[in-house]
């Protein structure tokens, strides 16, 4: 199977996702940069995102691979 690749983008709000994404069979790929719209991240979101994340800077990294198959 070929692979399916997406960008990914939020459009308003007060907390600015970008990154992407690909899937190819039942494996898949997250790349995602989380930060404030030109604030810093609210102090709650920060410490719950710190346990997925990690840091980079006032921003948060989240990279996520795996499977979809059923175990």
């Amino acid at each position: 199977q070929g692979a399916i690749s997406a960008d990914i983008l939020t459009l308003s709000g007060s907390v600015v996702i970008e990154g992407s994404a690909q899937f190819q069979g039942d494996r898949y790929e997250l790349d995602l940069k989380l930060s404030g719209d030109g604030t810093p991240l609210d102090r709650e979101l920060s410490q719950a995102l710190s346990l997925l994340a990690s840091p980079e800077g006032e921003a948060f990294r989240m990279k996520l691979s795996g499977s979809l198959g059923a175990s």
